[in-house]
């Protein structure tokens, strides 16, 4: 027979654990375990400890077509005010990629491959809409809500997915998973880290999934109606005419191209958070990004950065007292 100590008393623990089921203690604990925690959320999960190798962005001009490229300008461009033009529709991902792909762009990648898994295996169990929130960090600048929805072809499962910048904090992404958590949304086993673990809920027949993620989420109503449009990809294939021009000139040099795609006035975030930057590879012994003001307006070019400021709104370097970007 075991016992523990409760003060001066000795009891048995047979007895304690019928009185927690019983008490429904042991229930409420088990809804507490099901709800992600800040607390939990410190710990590194299957973060990469080191990422070995050189950095390569996510786009290359010699092996990605127009469109790919342009959403992740979409995605990563730092002059735009609006986050719903930031909104992408990325191309359908297949599970057999998750073999193939290389998960060692950032310390973040281990969580977001195990998250891809996770995805997966909510979707095989049946859930029709899965939403998956990448919280901001130190290497992420902002986090970001996506909506993944469940495919298949010729035999192959993916997922088609839906991607949103959102203005929250840690604390904020933290508190909006326990909100979709308490709307009915399901976690593949018990909550543990918010990053690696997507959110799956299923819809009613004949429901349309972005009425749904308004219901779940009606303070970001400009999104679903942005969406709902078809701004979304229709801004998409605008940019890619514009990266189809870039690439005649740049003739193969990613470094180029976004020499290019600046002129033009589309500035990538080149910190290398998503979608990353070719010009990253030159920041550095004094070499950054400016923003300036010209008669066309504001515009961006590379050079040295001697005697400039950094602004930590846009990461471009200015001179004199206020940086361009504030004076929009």
């Amino acid at each position: 027979m075991n016992n523990i100590e409760i003060g001066n008393r000795r009891v048995n623990t047979e007895f304690v654990s019928e009185f927690l089921v019983m008490t429904g203690i042991v229930g409420r604990r088990v809804v507490v375990e099901q709800r992600f925690s800040q607390r939990s959320e410190q710990g590194e999960g299957n973060d990469q400890k080191i990422v070995k190798g050189k950095f390569e962005p996510y786009f290359n001009v010699n092996k990605h077509g127009d469109e790919i490229i342009a959403r992740v300008y979409q995605e990563e461009r730092k002059e735009s005010l609006k986050p719903e033009e930031r909104i992408t529709h990325a191309e359908n991902y297949f599970e057999s990629r998750i073999k193939t792909d290389k998960w060692k762009y950032n310390r973040h990648s281990g969580s977001e491959k195990t998250a891809t898994k996770e995805i997966f295996n909510l979707m095989t169990e049946g859930f029709d809409m899965v939403i998956w929130i990448s919280p901001k960090s130190d290497i992420y600048e902002e986090a970001r809500l996506n909506i993944m929805l469940p495919g298949v072809k010729d035999g192959k499962n993916f997922f088609d997915p839906w991607g949103i910048p959102i203005p929250h904090n840690w604390k904020e992404s933290i508190e909006l998973g326990n909100k979709l958590l308490d709307e009915g949304g399901k976690l593949n086993g018990e909550a543990r880290m918010l990053r690696e673990q997507p959110i799956g809920f299923e819809l009613k027949a004949g429901e349309n999934w972005i009425e749904k993620c308004e219901e779940l989420i009606p303070e970001m109503k400009w999104a679903w109606d942005f969406i709902e449009s078809g701004k979304v990809d229709e801004n998409m294939k605008k940019l890619a005419l514009k990266i189809k021009e870039a690439k005649k000139i740049a003739k193969g040099d990613n470094v180029v191209f976004e020499k290019v795609m600046l002129e033009m006035g589309y500035k990538l975030n080149v910190s290398g958070n998503h979608g990353g930057s070719w010009l990253s590879s030159e920041m550095g012994s004094g070499v950054g990004v400016i923003i300036v003001v010209t008669a066309e307006g504001i515009s961006y070019r590379i050079g040295s950065t001697e005697g400039l400021t950094f602004c930590e709104s846009c990461g471009c370097w200015y001179s004199g007292d206020i940086c361009p970007c504030k004076g929009k």
